[in-house]
């Protein structure tokens, strides 16, 4: 875990369900019954407490080149090639190694020759979480053009990091690269070839001269007639500017409709309730039963969570009982409905109950999904 904010956070608790098969061993036999003792299905519900993690702010007086790292890290920089022609690309790469939040750090920043054309870095992510924690390298590949000849220094690329161990801030540098570009060959696309400037940059020669301007009196006179500016013209723009206005306003609405994510979720609830029974209803007849019941417990769940608008993480039995019973729904209903959810759940995992007590799980599914869903249209949240 990477905290991003300091103070006190919470984890909250985690819940599984097992199922656990315990010895029931007769009394008051001879001892050869021990070794013929039965077995009892049971259910467990495991739940593992909450956890609050107490982060603290990082000290002051971070240098310039810092931008967030923390652990313990190494710094490389290398060019791609040593020397290269103008208007030729080559990389710089920048390669971070070590251990720590590494999957989140930025590209460092490189002070090129101004004479360079500079591209958006790329990222090579060679990190990996062992041991609680985040180790391996991250390279960021620079591509640059060199647009003019000569000699070049790239400055020493700087990286600074926090030393958890030390206690300290840590800057490291790289040694200056050098680059030597010879002088291009490339020409334009109009034939032209570069020529070099005063600025060390290659400008374009047009091949053409400026046309001469032509200062003479033109005579205008008017031909026949034109559409822009005729009733025509301002009718049809007028039915334009209502058409878009329209529309403009009929896709706002639906916009709208589509961003209250709760409106959609409670309204398509038992159609998607629905389209899942009938998936466990095929795999039941087709026989196949762990399909069956896992589409049956999904069919719950999805219906429940779509509802109340939780989350999958928010899904648990008491946080859904609270809040139906807190919207006044009945509680022999509530209870009935929680029930059918932890028998999906244990019958998975059971032994087989036989044909007729999956088509009585699924006839009381289908059910519990009508009556909860008569029992919420009836209250006004």
């Amino acid at each position: 875990l990477l905290p991003q904010q300091t103070g006190e956070i919470r984890i909250d608790p985690s819940e599984i369900v097992c199922v656990i098969q315990v010895s029931n061993t007769r009394k008051g036999q001879s001892l050869l019954d021990e070794f013929f003792d039965s077995y009892q299905t049971v259910r467990k519900r495991v739940i593992a407490p909450a956890v609050t993690v107490r982060v603290n702010d990082l000290p002051a007086g971070a240098p310039p080149s810092f931008t967030g790292a923390v652990g313990k890290f190494t710094l490389q920089a290398n060019l791609g090639k040593d020397s290269v022609s103008a208007h030729d690309a080559l990389s710089l790469y920048v390669t971070v190694s070590g251990e720590g939040n590494i999957n989140l750090l930025e590209a460092p920043s490189v002070q090129f020759p101004p004479d360079f054309e500079i591209y958006d870095a790329k990222v090579t992510d060679n990190s990996r979480s062992t041991g609680g924690t985040f180790s391996g390298s991250k390279t960021f590949e620079y591509p640059v053009i060199p647009r003019s000849h000569g000699d070049f220094t790239i400055e020493p690329v700087t990286f600074s990091y926090y030393d958890i161990e030390a206690g300290v801030y840590k800057t490291l540098r790289t040694q200056p690269l050098e680059l030597k570009v010879a002088r291009g060959s490339q020409i334009t696309p109009a034939g032209v070839p570069l020529t070099a400037g005063t600025h060390r940059r290659a400008v374009e020669s047009l091949g053409d001269d400026i046309r001469y301007i032509n200062t003479a009196v033109q005579s205008w006179r008017t031909k026949g007639s034109y559409f822009t500016g005729s009733l025509s013209y301002f009718v049809a723009l007028l039915l334009i500017l209502g058409l878009t206005s329209g529309v403009y306003v009929l896709l706002d609405k639906r916009r709208a409709h589509r961003n209250d994510v709760v409106k959609v979720r409670n309204s398509r609830a038992n159609k998607v309730a629905r389209t899942r029974l009938k998936t466990a209803g095929m795999l039941l007849k087709q026989e196949h039963f762990e399909g069956y019941y896992e589409e049956l417990h999904r069919a719950l769940w999805g219906y429940i969570a779509d509802k109340l608008a939780l989350s999958q993480a928010d899904c648990s039995r008491e946080r859904v009982e609270d809040m139906l019973l807190s919207r006044n729904v009945d509680p022999h209903l509530v209870n009935d409905y929680t029930g059918l959810i932890e028998s999906c759940e244990f019958t998975r995992y059971a032994p087989d109950p036989g044909q007729l007590e999956k088509e009585r799980i699924f006839e009381k599914a289908v059910e519990a999904i009508s009556k909860m869903e008569q029992a919420l249209k009836q209250i006004v949240v």
